[in-house]
């Protein structure tokens, strides 16, 4: 099993749960032009972020996030991983990606060309490659069909690094 050598989630993955968040989290959306958007991200999942953080965290050697409640930890921690949040899914291809994995039907249905599984089968090609190469890659899990995207916000979220 390919694996990526010294690193340990149990050892140097954050401690903490994917929220609730600290008071005061926001995230803010810039338009061309006012208004600003300012949207409370205390409730929301950061599974992409925290995924970030901990590469982020290895690479540059830095110990583990050993905090337990994400409603305690330093409110810039906490921005960064909001930043790392929509890093995780800054590309318009990530997010239409996302969109289409979380309408297919099932395994065997194909919705706009390929079936779930056969994209699945895609990606693991290039996962396997960053891990052979000795990397932590991340890897969204979309674990929740909904029509309504936004809601998929609202069941635990499944994401981590592939190692």
């Amino acid at each position: 099993m390919p694996f990526v050598p010294e690193f340990l989630p149990a050892t140097q993955a954050p401690l903490f749960r994917n929220g609730p968040w600290l008071a005061g989290l926001r995230l803010t959306i810039r338009v061309a032009g006012p208004p600003l958007l300012s949207l409370d991200a205390t409730r929301g999942g950061l599974c992409g972020g925290m995924t970030f953080l901990t590469r982020d965290s290895i690479e540059a050697g830095q110990p583990q996030h050993c905090a337990r409640d994400p409603s305690r930890i330093p409110l810039a921690l906490a921005q960064h991983l909001l930043r790392r949040q929509i890093d995780s899914v800054k590309a318009a291809s990530m997010i239409t990606r996302w969109l289409v994995a979380i309408w297919q039907a099932d395994h065997r249905t194909r919705l706009w060309g390929r079936s779930l599984a056969q994209m699945t089968r895609a990606e693991c090609f290039d996962i396997m490659q960053e891990i052979d190469a000795g990397r932590l890659c991340p890897i969204g899990l979309v674990a929740a069909r909904r029509w309504i995207p936004w809601d998929i916000f609202q069941e635990p979220c499944g994401a981590g690094l592939g190692v």
